[in-house]
C-alpha cells in the first residue's frame, strides 16, 4: 500500500553532503519526504548513482541515508559560489531517526502556516550585558525571528528577555522567550536564509 506521507514535502535547509567513491559534495537539503528528498550540490551526480546522504540539522543532530539519484538538473544559485546542481534522489537506506526529522519538520510547516506579519521593530535582548541593535523580520501570536549579523551568545533552548519597541507608535513589550532555532552568518550565505533567531514567547510580561 502506498505510504501517503511519500507524496507530502516539507521544505528543510539543513545542511548535507552527497558523496559515494568518487565524489563529496556540499550542499543543503531543499525539502524532505518519507521516501526521499531534494537536495542542491555543487556538482553533479547521474541518474542511477548510489549515494551516501549525511545531513546535519541546525541544531547539530546528524541523519545518514543511503540513496539513488533520480533525476539531476542544474537550479538558481542562490549563495553565489559555484554551479549548483540539485539533486532528487530515493531512500534505500535511512537512519532510524528519520521518521522524527519528518514529525519535527511536519510540526514546523505547521508553525508557519500561522499568520505571520513581516514587521521591523527596535528589539533589545535585555539579559545580555551589551545587546546590539536589533530588528524583527517578522512576528506571530505564538514566535518572533529577530535578524542579527553578529554572533551573540545564544543558542537554542536558551531562555531569553527580550523588549520589543515600536518607535513610531511609542509603545514597547518585554517577554521571556526560549530560542527555537538560530542561523549564523556562514548557514544564512550557504542557503540564501537571514542570519538571526528565532525565539517561541514563553511568558508575557504585564
Amino acid at each position: 500500500m502506498s505510504n501517503r506521507r511519500e507524496h507530502k514535502r516539507f521544505n528543510r535547509r539543513y545542511e548535507a553532503t552527497v558523496q559515494n567513491d568518487d565524489k563529496n559534495a556540499s550542499g543543503f537539503i531543499v525539502n524532505i519526504s518519507h521516501g526521499g528528498m531534494e537536495v542542491q550540490v555543487e556538482d553533479e551526480f547521474e541518474p542511477g548513482d548510489t549515494v551516501e546522504i549525511p545531513l546535519r540539522t541546525r541544531n547539530g543532530v546528524e541523519f545518514r541515508y543511503k540513496s539513488i539519484v533520480i533525476w539531476s538538473e542544474p537550479c538558481e544559485d542562490i549563495t553565489g559560489v559555484g554551479k549548483p546542481v540539485r539533486l532528487g534522489v530515493r531512500h534505500v537506506q535511512w537512519d532510524e531517526k528519520h521518521e522524527q526529522l519528518l514529525n519535527d519538520a511536519q510540526y514546523d510547516e505547521q508553525r508557519r502556516e500561522e499568520n505571520r506579519m513581516r514587521i521591523e521593530l527596535l528589539v533589545t535582548v535585555t539579559n545580555l550585558p551589551a545587546s546590539p541593535m536589533l530588528f524583527t523580520d517578522n512576528i506571530s501570536a505564538h514566535g518572533i525571528f529577530v535578524r542579527c549579523d553578529e554572533e551573540l551568545p545564544i543558542s537554542q533552548d536558551d531562555e531569553i528577555h527580550l523588549r520589543v519597541a515600536d518607535t513610531n507608535m511609542g509603545r514597547e513589550i518585554q517577554f521571556l522567550a526560549k530560542v527555537t532555532h538560530v542561523i549564523d552568518k556562514d548557514w544564512a550565505e550557504r542557503t540564501g536564509l537571514n542570519s538571526g533567531f528565532g525565539a517561541r514567547v514563553v511568558e508575557e510580561s504585564d
